[in-house]
């Protein structure tokens, strides 16, 4: 439970504030213990307004706002427990994380299905035309509304018997297929010359094994997301990539079964509510309305995609042609262009077309001093500042500074607001959780810890959140050196940081994230556009020999050089670099169609077996793609399941994956009407967080884009970046 407040000092302020930041002393009989209380206290405040408010009289004053304060609790003890179970270093903390977390979502089930607490709510939800209230208020009580129909209060007691069963059915199968997909230690092993291509720094970074049959020295590939994408933008032999691809598909099979328990139980649970698919009852609480929108949005621009994503699949087929017939290494075989050459292939494109070499431009990505900068825009977009906390401000925080994150390797700031006068107001909690570890969580993400409200004395409660990434590790030589890719996915899940903690709303439901779900990827798309400008890229990078006169005496001795290269990455590869986003676009669209299309076929028609959804993976993904994902004349038997190795299509996506591709294309719009003249503009940084990140889910997403661009959006802006519209 977090402390009483304190005066803790800010050292670039005068003033002294109180503060209570959130603690991570957690064992795990005390995440049950507080847990408990969390639950009795919510439950008593659902028996208090049933009690005392009789049905005729239920107004959103005495019902609906007092239930949301008491939700508050939960919801941050829900948050918290999420990351601990993604990224605590103890593996008993995980467990009981996950226990808590899943006794969470049964109260949330118990309380949505109070039938009592239903009749109060409905008469609130039938009468806020006529009660004068304000936006925030509406939609808080429409959520709940929706809330309490989709946990079956209109059910007869038999029908919801069923859908309490469906309901702990899909609640242990998401829990045991993320709990797999945490702590997988899947990798292959490489001997020494196969993973020929990888830099220096991604070497230093992996494990050396000895091979038990043979004695061999090998390297030990882990096949999380990232490190897999790496190598397969790196590394040379096409027999290799394959290897690893086959491998990354192949990973994680324990998680397989649950993946396609849990899609049978939605459509269960779907069909007992009265809708077709999982997908039909998401996407009515959205921008999209329905499948067959959401279709045919898909369908259109995929149609758009296609003729310019063949010419450049045909482009990178040329160079895989022209790279065989340089190197020898053509065989029967080897002709054919496949998923796995795509991200090599790519990157030689880009080092033929754009003079771009990946890993001499990672030297200009050390991931600390490129947060660093890249919260810097945000101080000047958005007229806020980040204090990292040091030992003092950590001694002022709390008598014990070591539960002021979960795990060493965690970084904390405190941030800051400045007005036109100058003055500063504390905002909330940034946490930053850059490396990879055993037990952590498998890719990049940002995780909402503490959503901000207004608390039971009219004061805000702030909010907190937190950045996981999964990078490797500083080696003993080197700082962890990013892909330009791995930047754009840095910012990108910061984007999802500045929607926490610059939202502003009353009521914790409709924080930041509380929005549809096809909102929620639109303010991280928006930001990815700063890695496209060149002058915002030159600004985020710092070649890494300028970080210590042992890093300058290193790069020197490795490059022959008596002098250093630029600080700042070069004007003529800014350029470069940003021309390069349009490069191959058009197939890497066609990718995230790939996925949305995927996930409507599980969500959003009827039931399918495993091999239905295999051969989908497998055919479809070549269809719409364009790229081949088997060899010809070399099926394997069981060509895998990469949709079951990622969240994706089980956690906050599932449903919703198009929201990716329709984001990209509202947030180029957003991008180019507003900030392409200037990146940095303080007046438009600040209309666009008071319009669009402000109110969180207490407005209406399509009336935000309008009120901003003052029109309707469009697909123009995308189409234009990559040649298809004028």
């Amino acid at each position: 439970m977090p402390p009483a407040p304190m005066e803790a000092e800010h050292t670039n302020h005068s003033c002294l504030l109180p503060l209570t930041p959130p603690l991570f002393a957690d064992t795990p009989a005390s995440l049950l213990e507080d847990f408990e209380q969390t639950r009795a206290t919510f439950v008593n405040a659902v028996n208090s307004v049933v009690s005392n408010i009789p049905v005729e009289h239920a107004s959103f004053e005495n019902t609906v706002a007092p239930l949301a304060l008491a939700d508050a609790s939960l919801i941050i003890g829900c948050q918290q427990t999420r990351l601990l179970e993604a990224a605590s270093g103890n593996e008993s903390i995980r467990t009981a994380a996950r226990k808590v977390y899943l006794e969470t979502l049964k109260i949330y089930e118990w309380f949505h299905g109070r039938r009592d607490v239903f009749d109060r709510v409905s008469v609130v939800y039938e009468t806020t035309n006529d009660a004068n209230l304000d936006e925030e208020a509406k939609r808080m009580t429409e959520k709940w509304y929706r809330a309490f129909l989709n946990e079956g209060c209109q059910l007869n007691d038999v029908e919801r018997k069923t859908l309490q069963e469906i309901n702990e059915d899909i609640r242990s199968n998401r829990s045991a297929f993320r709990k797999v997909l945490v702590e997988a230690q899947d990798c292959i092993l490489l001997s020494r010359d196969q993973p020929s291509g990888l830099s220096n720094g991604v070497l230093d970074s992996l494990e050396q094994v000895t091979d038990g049959a043979q004695g061999t020295p090998m390297f030990r590939l882990g096949l999380k997301s990232s490190m897999v994408k790496t190598a397969l933008a790196q590394i040379q032999d096409g027999n290799v990539r394959k290897a690893i691809f086959e491998a990354s598909e192949k990973s994680v099979a324990e998680a397989l079964p649950f993946f396609m328990a849990v899609l049978r139980a939605r459509h269960r649970r779907a069909v007992l509510l009265g809708n077709k698919s999982w997908a039909e009852r998401l996407l009515s609480e959205g921008m999209m309305k329905t499948p067959e929108a959401v279709q045919s949005f898909l369908t259109e621009l995929q149609d758009k995609l296609a003729p310019l994503a063949a010419i450049e699949l045909d482009n990178l087929k040329d160079l895989k042609e022209r790279y065989l017939a340089s190197s020898g290494k053509q065989d029967e075989y080897s002709k054919g262009f496949y998923i796995w050459d795509t991200p090599y292939f790519h990157e030689q494109h880009l080092k033929q077309s754009y003079q771009l070499d990946s890993h001499m431009l990672s030297e200009y990505f050390p991931v600390e001093p490129v947060l660093e900068n890249m919260l810097a825009i945000f101080t000047e977009m958005f007229s806020i500042s980040f204090e990292e906390v040091n030992e003092t401000t950590a001694r002022a925080l709390t008598d014990n500074p070591r539960t002021l994150v979960w795990h060493p390797d965690v970084k904390l700031f405190l941030v800051w607001e400045t007005n036109t006068q100058n003055q500063k107001t504390f905002i909330g909690y940034l946490y930053v959780d850059l490396f990879a570890r055993t037990g952590k969580y498998s890719t990049c993400a940002n995780f909402s810890l503490h959503p901000g409200f207004t608390d039971a004395t009219g004061n805000p409660h702030p909010p907190a959140t937190a950045l996981l990434t999964n990078f490797p590790s500083p080696s003993p030589n080197k700082p962890t050196l990013l892909q330009h890719l791995n930047v754009i996915q840095m910012f990108h899940e910061l984007g999802h940081a500045m929607h926490d903690l610059l939202s502003r709303t009353r009521h914790a439901a409709l924080h930041g994230h509380g929005v549809p779900r096809d909102f929620i990827e639109l303010p991280s798309h928006m930001l990815e556009n700063w890695c496209s400008v060149p002058d915002q890229l030159a600004s985020i990078s710092v070649h890494y020999s300028y970080l210590s006169p042992e890093y300058a005496a290193l790069w020197k001795h490795e490059n022959g050089a008596e002098s250093l290269p630029p600080r700042e990455l070069p004007h003529h590869l800014t350029r470069q670099l940003a021309a390069s986003q349009r490069a191959d676009i058009a197939l890497a669209s066609l990718r995230q169609i790939v996925f949305a299309q995927f996930d409507m076929f599980i969500h959003g028609g009827g039931v399918h077996d495993e091999e239905e959804v295999k051969r989908w993976w497998r055919e479809e993904r070549e269809r719409i793609g364009l790229v081949f994902v088997q060899e010809k004349g070399r099926e394997p038997a069981d060509l895998g399941h990469g949709f079951a190795t990622t969240v994706h299509f089980i956690e906050g996506s599932a449903g919703s994956y198009y929201s990716h591709v329709l984001s990209q294309v509202y947030a180029a719009d957003l991008f180019d009407s507003a900030f392409k003249l200037d990146p940095r503009c303080r007046e438009t940084g600040d209309r666009y967080r008071r319009i669009l990140l402000q109110p969180g889910g207490s407005r209406d997403p399509m009336e935000m884009l309008r009120t901003f661009l003052g029109r309707e959006p469009s697909q123009e802006a995308f189409l234009r970046r990559i040649g298809l519209a004028m």
